[in-house]
């Protein structure tokens, strides 16, 4: 999956069409071979198999040996341009699958330096905590309480750090400013604090889910990013501003769709979040102000749980001084479903201040165990 070795590429063409000349030459060097297998590992399924017929006639040369064929006019197909990525040439960019390798190359390479941060950050709030942990105290209560508060505070980073490692970014913007803004669970930056990652609770990323195609709120391009571990697997883009994105003069557009995606994906015996696909409607139940009291009603399966939960993360965010005080309670009807759902939460990097409880446990100290008969059972649903 790691295609930083490659050197150059150059794309199938037809039989019917290919030129009569010398074929590219093979690398001599196999560590500047393509390993095709690597590559269609990281082709979303409804290309793999295209891709991999594809990958049959793929000639691959080094850079010099592609220089020389250029200018002797040895290289297969009419046109040749740039992938972005250093010396891979693509003589065929029409090409769908194509199109979404080189895109998942890139977009490998940013999150690859995003994990590179984390784990930067990770491993600065860990040694922060181990000195705070070994730092002698002048013994009075002011003195203890003060190192204590600071145990809590890193404690509570590296935990945060340690959560949301899976699926650190998950989206992209394209923006009409020719600038990119990448989205996921936690907000990252570089040492020279320019920013890299932005949370998706902040107001920067509200157009991730808030533009649509009639208000686009200047954004060009949507992209979602699925990943594996920390291995990009497929893109999938909307435009959303079309004659801006066409003016931009940025062609490749990949993918099905984020919501088809999310439905092909594995599940497990917990709720996952649902992060990377919230909807309009959806995001403006989870960002709607604090005060009062906001009541969501819907039907088995629309999605009230996720909602809930995700405007808590939300909520802790937005407010932390006022609610982390005090902490969120959620309440549900039995331990299997809070077991369900307890994932959730420490994914988008919320976990310290909620306190999960069925109606028989709110009271401290008590545990109702007694069973309802059946009519009074029907009646409280």
């Amino acid at each position: 999956r790691d295609v930083t070795g490659v050197q150059t590429c150059a794309l199938p063409i037809s039989s019917r069409t290919r030129p009569s000349r010398p074929a590219l030459p093979r690398l001599r060097d196999p560590s500047d071979q393509i390993r095709t297998e690597n590559l269609v590992g990281t082709i979303s399924k409804a290309h793999r198999g295209r891709f991999q017929r594809s990958c049959r006639s793929l000639a691959f040369a080094t850079t010099a040996d592609l220089s020389t064929a250029f200018a002797s006019g040895s290289t297969p197909g009419a046109c040749a341009s740039s992938s972005g990525l250093p010396g891979v040439v693509i003589t065929d960019p029409s090409t769908e699958s194509t199109q979404a390798c080189v895109e998942i190359a890139a977009e490998q390479q940013v999150v690859g330096t995003l994990y590179e941060c984390l784990d930067a950050e990770l491993a600065e709030a860990s040694a922060t905590l181990v000195r705070t942990a070994r730092d002698s105290t002048v013994g009075t209560p002011g003195a203890r309480a003060e190192r204590d508060a600071f145990m809590r505070l890193w404690s509570r980073r590296v935990t945060t750090l340690q959560n949301v490692g899976e699926r650190l970014c998950f989206g992209r913007l394209d923006l009409a400013d020719a600038t990119r803004r990448y989205i996921g669970r936690i907000g990252l930056s570089d040492e020279a604090h320019t920013e890299l990652l932005v949370d998706w609770r902040a107001p920067a990323a509200e157009p991730f889910y808030q533009a649509t195609a009639l208000h686009p709120d200047g954004v060009l391009r949507r992209r979602q990013i699925a990943t594996r571990g920390r291995t990009v697997t497929s893109v999938q883009d909307e435009v959303l501003d079309r004659d801006g994105f066409d003016n931009s003069g940025d062609q490749v557009i990949v993918g099905e769709g984020a919501r088809f995606a999310s439905l092909d994906a594995a599940r497990s015996g917990h709720m996952r979040d649902i992060v990377a696909t919230i909807q309009a409607d959806q995001d403006a139940v989870i960002r709607a102000p604090l005060a009062g009291v906001l009541v969501v009603q819907g039907g088995p399966g629309t999605g009230k749980t996720a909602v809930a939960l995700h405007r808590t993360a939300f909520l802790l965010y937005a407010n932390r001084e006022r609610i982390s005080r005090s902490g969120v309670l959620v309440v549900g009807p039995n331990r299997v479903f809070l077991h369900y759902i307890d994932q959730v939460l420490p994914a988008l990097g919320e976990a310290d201040a909620v306190v999960m409880a069925t109606p028989g446990e709110l009271y401290p100290g008590v545990v109702a165990t007694a069973s309802e008969p059946d009519d009074v059972v029907a009646v409280k649903g």
